[in-house]
């Protein structure tokens, strides 16, 4: 029988593990991420690596189309660097998506697939073995753009709330995994390995970095829920009880202040967050309290606080600007909360921030 001649070499297991894995996180992503457009670029990252895990798969049991599934798997890996670019942008502005001159990076494995179709059409694939040459500058050149706003990442390392840390982590991994899959790249061009070494290589580097990089979306995207004790700050569930109704509005609660930062839109009020969630003021006000042990002002503000507290400290942008940023609708009231909360002004406090560092 068909069955009993299946036999999967460790090539094999790798790319079906992977292919799991990246079939997790997908399914995690699409019922923790909240809002689709915040979902959208970590979901097309994880179908690509996803898909090439696929290919590889496919190339070996599928007869008739290896070349087919060949090309497919060598287009979806050299995409993944300047994925890489997008995701961790996206890290560090959530939940604001990238600029769109980020996506340009896309264009880079789009002109790749320009150049195989017209080498494949005009020259009979005559210039193919050249492709992985033009990946590996192509994956350079997205290194350097990340190498420019590399203040993203000092930005989202000082920033300790917000899960800024898990994302910090995250982004650390996915610039480290693209140096180690394009150097990799690059010495396969240059002969470096035997055959097919460096395709088992990636494929242990690939589910590394896709086991890691789901531990991490697991904190960024929270799943546990811990009512907080007003005395000894520990699980206060048998003082605090919460319905399963109630853990739900919880867990969007969560998602929306500390995920998609809603609280950086400067018109929101507790109306307009109760009607987000579908809950009562009164439900809200009692959920806030219970987690967080503020009340809906208190809590919007502090947050607002924490972030621009980390973009006066890494970033000479002006006050007027950082307030406008963190959410609060005029100077005034900015400078106002900041001094009640920090003890001085942010001028004094980014003044205060620059000695400290010198």
């Amino acid at each position: 029988m068909m069955i009993e001649n299946l036999r999967f070499s460790l090539f094999d297991l790798l790319a079906i593990t992977g292919l799991a894995q990246t079939v997790s996180v997908l399914v995690y992503m699409a019922f923790r991420s909240g809002h689709i457009k915040h979902a959208f670029i970590p979901v097309l990252y994880f179908l690509f690596i996803g898909g090439a895990f696929y290919a590889e798969f496919a190339g070996v049991f599928i007869e008739g189309n290896t070349s087919f599934f060949k090309w497919l798997s060598f287009f979806l890996w050299s995409s993944v660097p300047a994925l890489s670019v997008l995701l961790i942008v996206n890290l560090a502005r959530m939940p604001k998506l990238p600029h769109i001159g980020y996506y340009s990076f896309l264009l880079l494995p789009i002109l790749l697939y320009v150049f195989y179709k017209i080498d494949s059409r005009m020259y009979d694939g005559l210039y193919q073995d050249y492709l992985p040459v033009i990946s590996v500058v192509f994956g350079a050149i997205t290194l350097l753009g990340l190498w420019v706003r590399r203040d993203l990442l000092t930005q989202l390392y000082n920033n300790q709330s917000n899960a800024g840390n898990d994302r910090y982590w995250l982004s650390m991994a996915l610039v480290f995994f693209n140096v180690l899959f394009i150097g990799g790249l690059f010495f396969e061009t240059l002969g470096a390995f035997q055959n097919n070494v460096w395709d088992m290589l990636r494929l242990i580097i690939c589910n590394v970095f896709v086991y890691l990089a789901s531990t991490s979306l697991f904190r960024i995207y929270p799943q546990a829920y811990f009512v907080a004790d007003d005395n000894n700050g520990v699980k206060g569930a048998d003082k605090v009880p919460l319905t399963d109704e109630d853990k739900q509005a919880l867990d969007a609660l969560i998602n929306l202040m500390e995920v998609q930062k809603i609280y950086q839109e400067a018109s929101l009020t507790r109306t307009d967050l109760a009607q987000e969630l579908k809950i009562s003021e009164g439900l809200l006000s009692r959920l806030v309290s219970a987690h967080y042990n503020k009340t809906i002002p208190q809590l919007i503000n502090s947050l607002r606080i924490d972030d621009a507290k980390a973009l006066i400290a890494q970033t000479d942008a002006p006050i007027q600007d950082i307030a406008e940023e963190a959410g609060f609708s005029s100077n005034a009231t900015f400078n106002r909360v900041f001094k009640e909360q920090i003890g001085m002004s942010p001028s004094e406090y980014r003044k205060e921030s620059k000695n400290i560092i010198h």
